[in-house]
């Protein structure tokens, strides 16, 4: 319909920073600035999502003087929703404060659901991956760890399906030897969260994973691998009702800052940055059928 929301960080002019939205209405133009979270604590980081029907979620970490480990103050993952032709309700606390939390993704599907995924220190000792579900008619549930390891997790994405409401979470986790990895997990509307998954084969140190999915459920993963000379790119391939491939190779380039995108009938195209002799860079770009 061509309207649209803009939410940022701001400085309230006494030294704390809060998050704002504001709401462009097509053929009207932009509202009035609306503060949209109730703490008194600094917010940063916020992130919109909007479903097919016009209604969005904003989310953001924000820092609580009331929850700290060791005399240090951490921070926790708030969201706020907003309803088309209503507004913005309020703000609400996604997490039970176990630790301190960053890096808030919230993806939605057709019916108006949606999955919020983030990082989190358990105890301020290890980083995890939590996730939390929000239903049209429940609202938010209850923060739940989705992966397993004891090694400390990052690097996630996540990707849901439109029609179904099932998605997948991908993240980058060292292993009991030091060496990080690859893991996913797949979660199922009515069901919940399965088994974490390792989806390459520890030839090295994998990092940086990025996923893309199409209309039918199906996804893609490619991460760089880091060998004994140089980093690598490699893929795996989830199908929906089969589950996962085997990791493939896809370049042995000196690749970084990797980066994909579908369309909606599953064609992937890659970009990567590519490190040669010199030190000169360039830009490399793939499509994967």
């Amino acid at each position: 319909s061509g309207n649209a929301i803009a939410v940022w960080c701001q400085d309230d002019g006494n030294g704390t920073y809060s998050i704002y939205a504001n709401t462009y209405t097509a053929g009207v133009g932009w509202g009035t600035p609306q503060h949209i979270e109730n703490n008194t604590e600094d917010a940063f980081d916020s992130h919109i999502v909007f479903d097919m029907n016009g209604n969005a979620i904003a989310s953001w970490y924000q820092y609580d003087s009331t929850a700290s480990i060791g005399g240090i103050t951490y921070a926790s993952i708030y969201a706020n929703t907003y309803t088309a032709g209503s507004g913005w309700g309020g703000a609400q606390l996604l997490e039970n404060n176990s630790g301190s939390a960053s890096s808030p993704q919230i993806v939605f599907d057709a019916s108006g659901n949606a999955i919020a995924v983030w990082e989190q220190w358990d105890n301020d000792s290890t980083r995890s991956i939590y996730a939390n579900t929000y239903t049209t008619t429940a609202g938010w549930g209850t923060a739940t760890p989705i992966e397993a390891n004891t090694g400390d997790a990052w690097s996630f994405g996540v990707v849901i399906n439109n029609t179904s409401g099932n998605a997948i979470a991908v993240w980058c986790q060292l292993d009991n030897n030091g060496i990080s990895s690859i893991y996913a997990n797949i979660y199922a509307t009515g069901v919940g969260w399965e088994t974490p998954t390792l989806i390459e084969d520890n030839v090295g140190s994998a990092v940086a994973p990025y996923i893309v999915s199409d209309a039918n459920g199906n996804a893609l993963v490619v991460w760089y691998q880091y060998d004994n000379t140089n980093s690598s790119i490699y893929s795996n391939t989830y199908t929906a009702t089969v589950g996962w491939g085997t990791a493939t190779l896809i370049e042995n380039d000196n690749a970084s800052s990797l980066q994909a995108a579908s369309d909606p009938n599953g064609r992937v195209i890659i970009l990567w940055e590519h490190f040669g002799d010199n030190y000169n860079s360039d830009i490399y770009a793939k499509e994967l059928k």
